[in-house]
């Protein structure tokens, strides 16, 4: 396995001139352009097909892996990043504002081609919203407990969430000189250059150390068959306002690994801080529900 394709390029970069302590309490800046885009169609569609135990898990995984593969195809060809998921959603980096829009522009194209998913239990529409806005990106990699979240946020992330909102499904918004604008063809033509070849120059061994131990583990020993395990777990989303994230993550992440639950993802946007803990996997539980409830009235008398 290939570890260099779970990372964004942008931490790539970092990894090669810096030792994971040497990144912990660093920040950083640049100048860019981030597509916030959102696809409809994903949650109905997966509760639909959970309802059919794991075969629609194993359904929806290959659905899954066609859509975002492509969208991911497609910003690799425009010399893009991405960034984040979030729920159904893409955080993506582009240098340049015509990489941003022409990819987006195609994207766009691909959801229309394919604007129905057929299932053995019925079709189901998907359509993709995407916002642009410029700006200058900032990011760092948070690290306690064996967790490790790297978080991107800034006025490009907020400034391209908010123009998705203003934007319909299957329409491109971006957010320029203090306005909103609607895209509805590629810019100018931009040469692709082929950026892989930094990515050589990473060692797996090097990005271990990046991993929680847990997957670093199943990584070293060959045992990564639970990522295709099909168990009950329990997530649960808290909204950060006020700031302190690093303060609130550290103490977070004390309480999680006394429940053996896991930091699955930090989010930074125009909504505020975000958490999105798991239990039950990637540490199988025997109650994952009570896990989580010790975890939180823990966590709610931290707050106070």
């Amino acid at each position: 396995m290939d570890l260099k394709a779970n990372f964004p390029e942008i931490l790539l970069d970092l990894f090669k001139k810096y030792k994971i302590d040497e990144l912990k309490n660093l920040e950083f800046t640049k100048k860019g352009v981030v597509c916030f885009a959102d696809i409809s169609g994903f949650t109905p569609l997966s509760e639909a097909l959970m309802q059919i135990g794991a075969e629609g898990s194993e359904i929806l995984n290959k659905i899954l892996n066609f859509y975002y593969g492509k969208i991911i195809e497609i910003v690799k060809k425009h010399n893009g990043d991405v960034l984040s998921f979030a729920g159904d959603a893409l955080n993506i980096y582009f240098e340049k504002e015509e990489n941003a829009t022409n990819s987006s522009v195609e994207i766009q194209n691909f959801f229309k081609e394919k604007e129905k998913i057929e299932t053995p239990i019925g079709s189901f529409p998907i359509s993709i919203k995407i916002g642009i806005a410029k700006g200058c990106l900032k990011f760092y990699i948070l690290m306690e407990e064996g967790f490790i979240n790297p978080v991107f946020e800034g006025e490009p992330i907020n400034k391209a969430a908010e123009a998705e909102h203003h934007s319909k499904a299957g329409e491109i918004v971006i957010f320029k000189d203090n306005s909103f604008f609607k895209i509805k063809e590629k810019t100018k033509n931009v040469d692709f250059v082929e950026k892989n070849s930094k990515l050589k120059e990473i060692d797996n061994n090097i990005l271990l150390d990046f991993l929680h131990p847990f997957f670093k583990d199943a990584f070293l020993k060959n045992q990564t068959k639970y990522l295709n395990e099909h168990r009950k777990c329990v997530i649960i989303f808290i909204n950060l306002w006020g700031g302190k994230l690093r303060e609130i993550y550290k103490n977070t992440a004390m309480i999680l690994k006394k429940y053996n639950g896991y930091f699955l993802k930090v989010d930074c946007g125009d909504k505020g801080d975000k958490f999105l803990i798991l239990f039950g996997a990637p540490f199988q539980l025997e109650n994952p529900l009570h896990s989580s409830y010790d975890f939180l009235l823990e966590f709610k008398e931290l707050q106070k």
